[in-house]
């Protein structure tokens, strides 16, 4: 990780990365499987650039770097993104849960002037990730709903739903990740196998996600809005 932040960050992209942003950047990282360490010898690189204000944007289709092979691309995520209550898109709503991953190893760039800001964000972390593991859930129920009652999940080679929300519910339990079945899960984009023991603890870790939700009810939309609420009162920039 340390090498190939200390080569990005010699590359002209780095640069431009802070420059082009339509808002001050406050925090970059790496994000996605190789933030928490679940890649794959086929996992690209993923950069989350946190922003002050501006608008989400994914601009890996049009633009983006390679290292050793791999893609190296990167997102706009102003802070309130991370407190939206819809999600619309696991690839690029399960980036909030990105947040729980990062360190020292993974950070690319720290603004210092938005220290206060983003120390504030991390104290939320917690309560963020789980409102946001109920949005996931809310997306996904559907495909929950069918995998159990049929007990079989569908793999599709266009998506990796059934990886993320199985890999939600480990942040929403709190649980250390079983690296071997998320990474088996991932590969099932790429028409690789699932195997049968992995099938049926993926549909143990839906039924364990639908009564979890079913037993604790909340209401993300108006608790992700005081939670923001909160940040700001307690972030004077």
């Amino acid at each position: 990780m340390n090498d190939f932040i200390t080569k990005f960050k010699q590359t002209t992209y780095y640069k431009n990365l802070l420059d082009e942003a339509d808002s001050d950047v406050l925090l970059m990282y790496v994000g996605g499987s190789r933030g928490r360490k679940l890649n794959t010898e086929l996992s690209d690189y993923d950069i989350v650039i946190i922003t002050l204000d501006g608008k989400f944007n994914n601009p890996f289709k049009q633009v983006y770097l390679t290292y050793q092979g791999s893609r190296v691309h990167w997102y706009y995520c102003p802070v309130k993104w991370f407190f939206n209550s819809k999600c619309h898109s696991l690839y690029d709503y399960t980036g909030i849960l990105t947040l729980a991953n990062v360190s020292a190893e993974t950070t690319v760039y720290r603004n210092p002037k938005y220290d206060k800001l983003l120390t504030e964000l991390f104290k939320l972390r917690p309560e963020l990730i789980r409102l946001a593991c109920y949005s996931i859930f809310e997306f996904g129920k559907n495909y929950i709903a069918s995998a159990i009652h049929t007990h079989n999940v569908v793999l599709d080679s266009s998506n990796k739903d059934l990886y993320f929300l199985c890999l939600a519910s480990y942040y929403l339990f709190n649980e250390p990740f079983e690296t071997e079945f998320l990474k088996a899960l991932s590969m099932a984009k790429y028409a690789i196998p699932l195997s049968d023991e992995y099938k049926e603890k993926a549909i143990m870790q839906l039924i364990r996600l639908k009564n979890y939700f079913e037993q604790h009810p909340l209401d993300p939309p108006n608790t992700m809005n005081n939670l923001y609420n909160l940040l700001l009162t307690k972030a004077v920039v």
